[in-house]
């Protein structure tokens, strides 16, 4: 919110907010209210992963915002109401892919992949990541579309586009069953 503003947060911006947030307290989360405040203004996917609250904004002497001394967001104790863990292989793989790339330790099939600290670069990860592992048939925008696992792998399904590894996993068991038939007629003409 601070570069929203221009780098300035006047001091009535200040007790308008405290009073609106400690208002809410009991029913919402302080961090849900502004989510659905910034959600109703702006795309989804600008709308920040995290929300650190702070008593003070670190400054430099030269007043503007001192980013070596902010918190790090914080991803892995987000509080979700519908999480999920994944359970087919699918969504294992990519749940895997999610916490490696995000540097998470756990995801939900219902996380955005935005929300727990994707973002454009990270993205363009995923997307080479699942190209590989899963379907060269993933497309960017799939991602942006569909930004939860839950969500990419029904689109993927939908579409008729497998997991490289079963499909993969399929090619050599036939393989391996034609050796056999192979090496069978091979002692049966012995």
């Amino acid at each position: 919110l601070h570069n929203m503003l221009g780098g300035k947060i006047e001091t009535q911006h200040k007790e308008s907010w405290s009073v609106n947030l400690t208002r809410v307290k009991n029913s919402k989360s302080s961090e849900d209210v502004l989510r659905e405040y910034l959600e109703s203004r702006m795309p989804a996917y600008m709308v920040p992963a995290s929300f650190t609250l702070l008593k003070e904004i670190p400054l430099t002497s030269n007043g503007k915002v001192d980013r070596k001394k902010l918190p790090k967001p914080d991803f892995n104790n987000r509080v979700i109401a519908n999480f999920q863990l994944p359970q087919t292989e699918l969504e294992k793989k990519m749940a895997n892919i999610w916490m490696k790339l995000l540097d998470i330790d756990t995801v939900s099939i219902n996380d955005s992949f935005f929300n727990v600290g994707g973002n454009s670069i990270l993205i363009m990860k995923l997307h080479n990541e699942l190209s590989v592992q899963v379907s060269s048939n993933i497309t960017l925008p799939d991602l942006f579309n569909y930004p939860t696992i839950q969500q990419l792998v029904e689109h993927l399904q939908g579409i008729g586009i497998e997991d490289k590894s079963k499909v993969l996993a399929q090619k050599k068991s036939k393989v391996a069953r034609q050796k056999a038939v192979a090496l069978k007629q091979k002692a049966k003409r012995k």
